[in-house]
């Protein structure tokens, strides 16, 4: 699979101290420094998000179908989902 990269838009790209690029896999874009890993442990469903290589947090998602949990895997490497979102959902979190 080759894989293309492209900048983002200059106003997201200014905000960062590093310079972010969308990778594009199939019909699907992701950025490149954002990564997620799926945890099944029993009954329970987790997914693990990832910034540049480090934990940004663990949220449960085992009230949820795995069409869900696809969707918010998909929406995080996209860029749609927020860091801030993820804090708030963040097992480990002060909301849980």
């Amino acid at each position: 699979m080759k894989l293309s990269t492209a900048r983002l838009d200059r106003e997201r790209v200014l905000k960062r101290d590093a310079v972010l690029c969308i990778v594009t896999q199939g019909d699907k874009m992701y950025l490149e420094n954002r990564d997620t890993k799926y945890k099944k442990v029993g009954n329970k469903h987790y997914v693990e998000f990832y910034e540049d290589n480090k934990m940004l947090g663990v949220i449960d998602y085992s009230k949820h179908s795995m069409h869900y949990v696809e969707d918010a895997v998909n929406n995080f490497r996209s860029g749609l989902m927020t860091t801030e979102t993820i804090k708030g959902y963040d097992i480990n979190g002060k909301n849980q």
